[in-house]
């Protein structure tokens, strides 16, 4: 297949494609099968016209349509993919020659992404990333450790008595009160009684002054807790109203936590001694501490290219980018149990709103990709077929699948080129980090000193259940 791309404007361009005569004689071939189907000839059964006839009674021009209908899709995408063009909007296709027997001619004219102008990408400035792990946060690591091989005790007799952290059985009813006194008037809540609950006594997992009233209870003690329910509360006719919480504790539990020793490092690690413990959690939290601040430099690398190129955007082409943010915001509701559909009728707002409201983080998206395309032809740099099979083996495993099968897909659902444009980025990326000018960061703002602000940063571097909340 021949394929040639001409732009015409700064983000138009005409593709002239040559399609070999041997595909098109397939396609036809494939035309015929689809189209016999549902053709009669008297003396022959549906489907079973031989192709002489069908040709003779109908001429080999009534498969053309359905043999572009076959062959085009395809030619097209492919013809795309060699030119390296992504086009944002669907192309004007004119189809210039056909014929059995004869290559397939075809132009496509199409809104393609168009070509940045970056500035001096090789003076960028950063702050430089500080990896630390202070100790606290190993002690929080032990702690959170602990906390999952801790053994509940039940109490029992005088050391029976609540204290935030432990786990209560208990029983009560809820009465909603007129008013703010001991002496106004209140109705039962029927269907907020409970005979049996069990709740872990701690302030933010419950509704706000309930742990605190349950502090200092015994067990087979009843006590009357006055609470006001909060704004967001789930029964909306109930929000912010004061009520009454008649609570009975039939039992408690608390947490036994093992000493931190090395016997508790043995337990709970392949390691013999708390210190080697202690040691391989602060390696871990670097790695991630050093992950994210990788992370980081990466986003604000970008960030810097894009405030030094220059590039005329087609208005859908940030349309586009914005609808897939909103898509992104609908993916992470419905992953917390709402959808967009909610969320807009909450805040009320249309999904138009919520897309210009993105508006400018998209532009900025779509710059820097573009952005990084100029960088990447300016510096000659090409995916790396190595870097690529480590990304198809990488998501091959995710999806349980082979790298054969994972690149077939990406091709067929029009994925392929986005997933090698990413592995390119990183590559892009790689070397704009070798060309970075590196600043130390910022010293923490001292008493009587003026804060550094992130902008004077910046700007230093271019220079250089019922009662339980739910």
């Amino acid at each position: 297949m021949k394929v040639e791309f001409t732009r015409t404007g700064p983000y138009a361009g005409v593709l002239s494609v040559e399609v070999e005569a041997e595909r098109f004689d397939r396609a036809l071939d494939e035309a015929f099968r689809r189209v016999i189907r549902h053709v009669e000839v008297p003396g022959f059964r549906r489907g079973k016209v031989p192709r002489f006839i069908f040709e003779a009674r109908y001429g080999v021009e009534s498969l053309y349509e359905e043999a572009l209908n076959v062959l085009l899709p395809e030619a097209y995408r492919a013809a795309v993919e060699e030119a390296g063009i992504v086009p944002i909007e669907e192309p004007e296709i004119d189809v210039e020659s056909l014929g059995k027997g004869q290559p397939l001619r075809f132009k496509a004219t199409v809104t393609v992404e168009p070509e940045a102008e970056v500035g001096d990408y090789r003076s960028i400035a950063l702050v430089k990333p500080v990896v630390s792990v202070d100790e606290e946060e190993v002690e929080r690591e032990l702690a959170a450790m602990r906390e999952r091989v801790a053994v509940l005790r039940p109490l029992e007799g005088e050391e029976a008595v609540v204290q935030e952290g432990d786990e209560v059985d208990l029983a009560y009813r809820v009465f909603l009160r007129e008013g703010e006194g001991e002496d106004a008037p209140e109705r039962e809540l029927e269907d907020a009684k409970r005979d049996e609950v069990t709740v872990e006594v701690v302030p933010e997992r419950l509704l706000p002054g309930f742990a605190e009233g349950l502090v200092g209870m015994r067990v087979g003690e009843t006590k009357d807790i006055f609470l006001t329910l909060p704004q967001d509360y789930h029964d909306a006719s109930l929000s912010g109203k004061p009520v009454r919480l008649s609570v009975h504790v039939k039992a408690v539990r608390r947490k036994e936590y093992p000493p931190l020793d090395d016997e508790f490092a043995r337990e709970v690690s392949d390691f013999d001694t708390l210190e080697e413990l202690k040691a391989d959690i602060r390696a871990k939290l670097e790695a991630r501490v050093r992950e994210a601040k990788d992370r980081e430099v990466r986003d604000a690398l970008v960030e810097k290219l894009v405030d030094i190129t220059e590039v005329e955007l087609p208005e859908s082409l940030i349309r586009r980018e914005a609808e897939a943010i909103v898509e992104e915001l609908d993916n992470v509701l419905r992953s917390m149990g709402m959808d967009l559909a909610r969320y807009l009728e909450a805040v009320n707002k249309d999904r138009e709103a919520v897309i210009r409201e993105h508006w400018e983080e998209a532009r900025r998206r779509v710059v820097g990709r573009l952005a990084l395309l100029a960088v990447a032809r300016k510096e000659g740099i090409e995916v790396d077929e190595g870097r690529w099979r480590e990304k198809l083996a990488e998501l091959a495993q995710v999806y349980r699948t082979t790298p054969e099968e994972l690149e077939r897909v990406l091709r067929r659902e029009g994925a392929y080129e986005a997933l090698r444009r990413s592995v390119l980025f990183d590559q892009v990326v790689d070397r704009l980090l070798s060309y970075v000018t590196w600043v130390e960061e910022a010293p923490a703002p001292s008493e009587g000193g003026e804060a550094a602000s992130a902008e004077g940063a910046g700007s230093a571097e271019e220079s250089s259940g019922d009662a339980e909340r739910e």
